[in-house]
């Protein structure tokens, strides 16, 4: 099997695609993350719960139904959680001692809670807390690896 004459070997990072000139470049998919976890952290961190609204049916008539509205705190983390996933192989010596710095503090408070008894709700209530301060770190660290630098201004 013979190669094309136009066979050419893009690399996605320098080309702006996943060697096509479609697809989003590693940055790009970081910075959307970065968007939506934003997006997640800026909203009301309500518990999750159903609640009951008017429907009204093709023919005119109005009946009730159940609507669940997801928890934000859960919304929230889980992006953060995403976020994370994504930076992890870039980790340099200072996130990962951030890193394993809190989740050690955060992994004694549930110990804690389990042995009270305590809610999950109230749980989740403070591992946003915990998820916030790894949200800082990984801000930091894009900084630290030039992610926030445009055109030689360095914010």
């Amino acid at each position: 099997m013979t190669e094309p004459d136009n066979f050419e070997i893009l690399d996605g990072e320098s080309s702006g695609s996943w060697g096509k000139n479609e697809g989003l470049t590693f940055s790009q998919i970081l910075m959307q993350q970065l968007s939506r976890t934003t997006q997640a952290l800026s909203e009301d961190m309500i518990c999750g719960h159903w609640k009951t609204i008017p429907l009204k049916t093709g023919s005119g008539t109005t009946m009730m139904t159940q609507v669940y509205i997801p928890d934000g705190r859960m919304k929230a983390i889980n992006s953060i959680k995403t976020f994370f996933d994504l930076l992890l192989p870039r980790f340099d010596d200072a996130m990962k001692a951030k890193d394993k710095e809190i989740k050690e503090k955060m992994s004694i408070k549930k110990k804690e809670f389990r042995e009270k008894s305590k809610s999950n709700s109230q749980w989740i209530d403070l591992e946003i807390k915990y998820y916030r301060l790894i949200f800082q770190e990984l801000n930091l660290l894009m900084s630290r690896l030039g992610y926030f630098e445009e055109e030689g201004v360095t914010m």
